[in-house]
């Protein structure tokens, strides 16, 4: 089995209805970026600043868990266009409503068990049991979307990417293509469901027959030796492997009951061959995208709970006035936190012609720690996150240069003097 990927029905050819007969294209491009603007390779690189400023370690708790979407990158592009900035703060702010956040959670979720799914049928050996997975998989992905057209309609959304998604899964999801496979998937998995079989195992030969309305005497027997039961006793019955992988013993039999239904079988065979890329490209870039809102989302959330303040902040791109309230170093707020120590919040304003901020005070009274508050406050501007303060102004910068010092180790140098 692949990976899934451009279905029967893209979303990039998804329709709409327009007036009377006619339809027209929905188009949706990311929820992350606006318009055609995308990272260049060289922006994918982890900038050269951020282990000066502890960005590394914000990142690294941040996308912690989900490494299987490749999050890094979106965190290592700061966007140059203020427009791309509020983009993202709107999707963040829809996102912070429970009724969205709730619904792409379980559509996330749905992704991640036809994922499994997929993985565990490429793992296994026996093709119908592969195939029986790859179904699950599909009717998965289907449930999802559903789900997830369902979802949007209802959280009633207002940002832009938000909005232009929702109407091209919704399109998607009421498309012939998809209606199709989810419609064939479903009624697949009925016809498997409901098929019944007999095992007549008398010592080393299994024979496999059709279910014919046998009785099951398995009441009666209960209900037989049930006067005889005593208090506890032992449970003489056999427990059937949780494993998922099939013995060549019951591959065999399963061989045997697709000779029994011919039919059912080969329209599995047909279905997987069909469909091998089935789920589409914009919805599998959509599950992956909307993950870096909901991971820093859910890196701040405990950082909220202690009373910590975070705020969008005004990004400009041509005022170079800076003001924000009660900020910190968010990395050193996350140990702090951790350790149930005080964090102190400071004030920054630059207004007028003022350009540059002289930082004095003794050694360890936190002034590397306030210089990287403020590369921190302005490189998570840059890239459309919310920022640690009560209320944050900030100038959208095109670099960030740094020059910490760095600890001389001095072991080297000891062994050879000795």
């Amino acid at each position: 089995m692949t990976e899934p990927s451009a279905g029967p029905a893209a979303l990039s050819s998804a329709t709409r209805r327009g007036t009377g007969n006619a339809t027209e294209p929905v188009t949706f491009g990311s929820i992350l970026f606006l318009g055609d603007v995308r990272p260049t390779p060289g922006q994918l690189d982890e900038p050269q600043f951020f282990r000066d400023l502890n960005i590394d370690q914000i990142v690294d708790s941040v996308v912690a868990g989900r490494e299987f979407y490749d999050l890094r990158p979106f965190f290592h592009a700061p966007l140059t266009d203020v427009d791309a900035i509020h983009y993202r703060h709107e999707v963040l702010r829809d996102l912070e409503r429970p009724a969205l956040r709730d619904g792409i959670d379980e559509f996330a979720e749905k992704m991640r068990h036809m994922r499994d799914c997929l993985t565990m049928a490429a793992k296994l050996r026996y093709r119908y049991q592969k195939e029986r997975l790859f179904l699950d998989a599909v009717m998965t992905y289907g449930a999802a979307v559903s789900s997830l057209a369902r979802d949007l309609r209802l959280g009633s959304p207002s940002s832009r990417g938000l909005l232009a998604f929702r109407e091209c899964v919704a399109a998607y999801a009421d498309s012939g293509g998809f209606a199709d496979l989810y419609a064939e998937a479903s009624q697949l998995d009925k016809n498997l469901s409901g098929i019944k079989y007999c095992l007549n195992i008398k010592g080393n030969r299994v024979r496999v027959s059709k279910y014919a309305d046998e009785l099951d005497y398995s009441n009666e027997v209960r209900e037989t030796f049930e006067k005889f039961r005593q208090g506890d006793v032992k449970d003489y019955r056999t427990r059937f492997s949780t494993l998922l992988e099939m013995d060549h013993v019951e591959a065999g039999i399963l061989q045997l009951v697709a000779r029994l239904y011919p039919q059912v079988f080969q329209a599995l065979d047909a279905f997987c061959e069909r469909y091998q890329r089935y789920a589409d490209d914009v919805v599998n870039r959509f599950d992956r995208e909307v993950q870096f809102y909901l991971a820093y989302l859910d890196y701040l959330a405990p950082l909220r709970k202690t009373g910590l303040s975070f705020c969008y902040p005004d990004v400009s791109a041509d005022t170079k006035e800076v003001y924000v309230a009660d900020t910190f170093d968010l990395a050193l707020a996350r140990k702090l936190v951790s350790d149930h120590a005080p964090l102190v919040g400071n004030d920054v304003r630059l207004q007028g012609a003022e350009r540059l901020l002289v930082i004095t005070g003794p050694n360890q009274g936190g002034k590397t720690t306030f210089a990287r508050t403020f590369g921190q406050l302005h490189y998570l501007a840059s890239i459309g996150c919310l920022v640690p303060g009560r209320d944050a102004r900030v100038f959208l910068a095109r670099d960030l240069l740094t020059h910490f010092e760095r600890e001389e180790d001095l072991r080297p140098q000891r062994q050879a003097a000795g």
